[in-house]
Order: structure tokens, then C-alpha cells, then sequence
């Protein structure tokens, strides 16, 4: 699962938009690999993309979170520190 998580983190999803018909088929052949390795005998193949769409949802905000991930983090802890809920 990190490889696969690894490889996800190499295509950048904010270049989609400048992208041709090819690369866009590349990385649908590439998330449809994943779902076949990884969600096979765990959910129907129809209802991959109930799955996929949220993961990459929650992959673009992750993306875009990474520079402040450390603040985010300490911020937590502290906030863990003083229990607040």
C-alpha cells in the first residue's frame, strides 16, 4: 500500500488541466491498476469510483496541505496538551 501511495504522490493532479488525451488516459489506466490490485474481493468493481473519487479528493487537500503540515501538527499537540476538544 506506501508504494502504491508513493506512486500517487508523483503525478501532479494541478497539471491536469494543461494535460493532452494521452497523459489524461495514462493516469486513468494508472488509478483503475490501483483499483483492480488494491480494492479487488474488497468492493464490487462497480463501485470503484464511489472509492476512488474520495481518495483523490483527500490526496489534493493532502497536497496542498504538505507546507503547513508542521504547523498543523504543533498546533494539535499543543492544543492535545491542554485538552482542549
Amino acid at each position: 500500500m506506501t508504494k502504491i501511495l508513493r506512486q500517487i504522490k508523483l503525478i501532479k493532479l494541478s497539471k491536469i488541466s494543461n494535460m493532452n488525451g494521452q497523459k489524461h488516459n495514462e493516469i486513468v489506466n494508472f488509478i483503475w491498476s490501483i483499483a483492480d490490485d488494491v480494492l479487488r474481493d474488497v468492493f464490487v468493481r462497480k463501485k470503484y469510483r464511489d472509492i476512488i473519487l474520495p481518495f483523490t479528493v483527500i490526496r489534493k487537500i493532502d497536497a496542498l496541505l504538505e507546507p503547513t503540515k508542521t504547523r498543523g501538527v504543533s498546533a494539535y499537540e499543543f492544543l492535545k496538551k491542554r485538552q482542549f476538544n
